[in-house]
């Protein structure tokens, strides 16, 4: 279900970029492909017209809203897909230029540098675009891991301002967007689409109570970089399905303003909202040590299709590490008569093996409810044909959350034992 979601939004991404490609090529000259700088000049055209549209729908997807959970089978997804098409539109758009300059470049080399070395506002629009992107795109590409996320977050900022010297380039420059009017409208109309959501984002994000507040009512240590955290509502609670996420902005001495995604641990009829959380970085490791009783936290959600599927008798989770978050969310909250379950729980060592008593006391009173531990350590990678021998997968439900690698390489399996493409969920935050 969910990745025939997303397969239908790529899909509708497909069409939306090809359109303004046909639309060029009724209205481009008969002789385009005739010679070397023609064909390069063409080139160059499409790329750009691609480039813009991804562009646009790149920053779309950037928008932390419930339609995008929805239309791409969950909120991770749409964010993948951001990446992806944030990095094609890159490379569209900087073969853009460097296309149209073999034309130049035929008659001399100084003749091409100028058309990156210019006093024309229009190209200069274009080439101040480009830069501010290849700015965003080095820093989430190969320095994200060596700066706090507050300052890559800031940074991000500077995708919006790209597009937008980006639509001024393809406005004024005379091209094929500059003399057709449809090409006009579309490429501008998208760009446009995309900032005024973004606009709405940051209204919403500053201007509007859209946010629940809670406040921290107990901490608890489960291990040295594991805590479970409660918080109780000051007014609304939040409803959520078992298995989605929230994001959380904890207010306290000490603890960054910035809001962070985690796992719903907490059952749908537990009074208070448990969130398990993992020293994964700075931000989590100063949660571990700081986070106290009586911080405010606001929260925004929920989010994620990643849930107990309807209409399945039988289901098989697989958990591995700070990934039995969002099962144990789902276990707390089992119906006796509602699913057969069997749960796979993989951890390195004993000391890892956080709520696995709880899991095994709900299995107790719920005789559908059956868990497996997986001791890495002393049992090897849990794979496809152990769970096989001990439940046969082909007709099941599966459900897998934990580190990246490992969620991969499981699906691949599932998938040689003939479990369907959409029987197979995962989460790809790493939560």
């Amino acid at each position: 279900m969910f990745k025939k979601k997303s397969n239908r939004s790529l899909l509708l991404i497909f069409i939306l970029t090809i359109i303004p490609l046909l639309r060029w090529f009724v209205i481009a000259p008969a002789n385009k492909f005739v010679d070397l700088g023609l064909i390069s000049t063409s080139f160059g055209q499409m790329s750009g017209l691609a480039g813009m549209v991804l562009f646009s729908v790149a920053l779309i997807l950037s928008n932390r809203s419930k339609w995008l959970d929805k239309a791409f089978g969950g909120l991770d997804n749409a964010y993948a897909n951001h990446h992806i098409l944030g990095g094609a539109a890159f490379t569209l758009l900087i073969f853009h230029p460097l296309l149209l300059v073999v034309r130049y470049a035929r008659i001399s080399w100084a003749n091409a540098a100028s058309l990156f070395f210019t006093n024309d506002f229009p190209v200069l629009l274009g080439i101040i675009g480009l830069g501010l992107m290849m700015i965003l795109l080095y820093l989430t590409f190969f320095v994200k891991d060596k700066i706090s996320y507050q300052v890559w977050k800031t940074t991000h900022s500077i995708l919006p301002l790209a597009l937008f010297f980006g639509g001024l380039h393809s406005f004024l420059i005379p091209s094929s967007i500059f003399y057709d009017q449809f090409l006009r409208i579309y490429i501008l109309g998208l760009a446009i689409i995309a900032l005024l959501l973004t606009g709405y984002k940051i209204a919403n994000e500053r201007l509007t109570k859209r946010k629940l507040e809670y406040v921290v009512s107990k901490v608890t240590h489960l291990a040295d970089d594991v805590i479970e955290v409660e918080l109780l509502p000051q007014n609304e609670s939040l409803k959520f399905s078992p298995g989605q996420f929230i994001f959380v902005k904890f207010k306290g001495e000490g603890i960054a303003s910035e809001a962070h995604p985690f796992s719903i641990s907490s059952g749908i009829f537990d009074k208070s909202l448990k969130l398990a959380i993992k020293v994964l970085g700075d931000y989590t490791a100063v949660l571990n040590k700081d986070l106290k009783e009586g911080m405010a936290a606001e929260i925004e959600g929920p989010y994620g299709q990643f849930s107990i599927a309807s209409g399945k008798a039988d289901e098989i989770w697989v958990a591995g590490g700070i990934g039995i978050t969002p099962f144990l969310s789902m276990a707390r909250s089992l119906n006796k008569n509602e699913f057969n379950v069997d749960f796979f729980y993989s951890f390195k060592g004993g000391k890892d093996a956080i709520f696995l008593d709880e899991f095994f006391k709900i299995a107790k009173t719920n005789e559908k409810f059956r868990v497996f531990s997986w001791c890495s350590s002393d049992q090897g990678k849990i794979s496809c044909r152990s769970i096989n021998e001990i439940k046969e997968v082909k007709s099941k439900e599966i459900f897998l959350c934990g580190p990246g690698p490992m969620m991969e390489d499981l699906k691949s399996q599932f998938l040689s034992y003939g479990v369907p493409a959409e029987n197979i969920h995962f989460e790809k935050f790493n939560l």
